[in-house]
């Protein structure tokens, strides 16, 4: 059965994520993008930043995965990005198996 990873990702407020959630989707590594725009509170290299910030969530397969975040940190602005892959406990069969023919199986 097909083993779905949910990985978010943030990104500077200006970066065109639309753009990359289309060729991540286009290329088979992302079954789906969502995006929201949120805002940061971090400490970087010595002060603590507040920034504005857009979460992708990004829903793919198990084997799709190591090439997809690749791809991000080819593509990421940042110095350190975030990326971090979660799998859930469960999911709807049905949308699993829709990830699976939307990534691992077009690779």
């Amino acid at each position: 059965m097909a083993e779905l990873v949910i990985v978010l990702a943030t990104f500077p407020a200006e970066y065109d994520c639309a753009a990359l959630a289309r060729r991540l989707v286009g290329k088979g590594l992302a079954a789906s993008v969502n995006m929201m725009r949120i805002s940061s509170t971090y400490y970087w290299r010595g002060e603590v930043v507040e920034s504005g910030e857009t979460l992708m969530i990004l829903k793919t397969e198990r084997g799709a995965y190591e090439r997809l975040k690749q791809e991000i940190i080819r593509e990421h602005p940042y110095e350190v990005p975030f990326i971090a892959a979660l799998q859930p406990l469960d999911a709807h069969t049905p949308y699993l198996e829709w990830v699976l023919e939307s990534t691992t199986r077009r690779l």
